[in-house]
């Protein structure tokens, strides 16, 4: 009743937040999973996330343009710990938005949750979906949007696909570039065991 009730008005912000308490979202596991202890994984466990409320009120979002409400729901189904969740279907849905500021925004935000889950999320997501993730990432390098093709080689290089390389070797050796990106991008390249990026580490 909730969902329809922001459906029908539009953003309320207490509803809003109480659909995230009853979804399981109040009290989430915001860190590594595997830093937690088992009584710590056993009380987020019992909290029951309901990712897929989240996500159809995310799509309704999407449906509206409403790209700032769905990246903030984003970011908390980033944290999700169901490894059935189908939050990876809608992310890659996002990656398909037009080439336009506001869509590029999102695929951003989109690229950077999934970053997170490499880094945080690793004993959760199957093989399968990995498999699948890495190949939604390696067609982002070949977007007209560079800072999605960035972002996306930064992710793999998290992975440990260096199919990204040359976009990190470009970022890293511009002196034009910002100088966080280069950083990033430095980084990135210290992740991949390739002689190629030994000049310019």
């Amino acid at each position: 009743e909730l969902i329809k009730y922001l459906k029908s008005n539009g953003y309320d912000y207490n509803v809003d937040n109480l659909v995230l308490t009853l979804c399981g979202y109040d009290d989430t596991a915001n860190g590594k999973w595997d830093s937690y202890s088992k009584e710590e994984k056993n009380h987020y466990k019992s909290l029951k996330q309901d990712d897929s409320t989240l996500i159809d009120l995310a799509e309704h979002y999407l449906e509206n343009t409403d790209f700032y409400r769905v990246g903030a729901l984003l970011h908390s189904l980033k944290y999700s710990i169901d490894s059935k969740s189908t939050i990876y279907d809608f992310l890659f849905e996002i990656f398909r938005l037009p080439n336009t500021t506001e869509c590029n925004e999102l695929r951003h935000d989109a690229i950077s949750c999934i970053n997170w889950r490499l880094e945080n999320r690793q004993s959760i997501d199957e093989t399968a979906t990995k498999k699948a993730i890495e190949t939604q990432l390696i067609k982002l390098l070949e977007h007209r949007d560079k800072v999605s093709a960035y972002l996306a080689a930064l992710s793999l290089s998290t992975m440990g696909n260096g199919e990204g390389l040359q976009i990190l070797l470009a970022r890293a050796t511009d002196v034009k570039e910002q100088e966080y990106i280069r950083i990033g991008a430095l980084e990135a390249l210290g992740r991949l065991s390739n002689p190629l990026c030994l000049p310019v580490i």
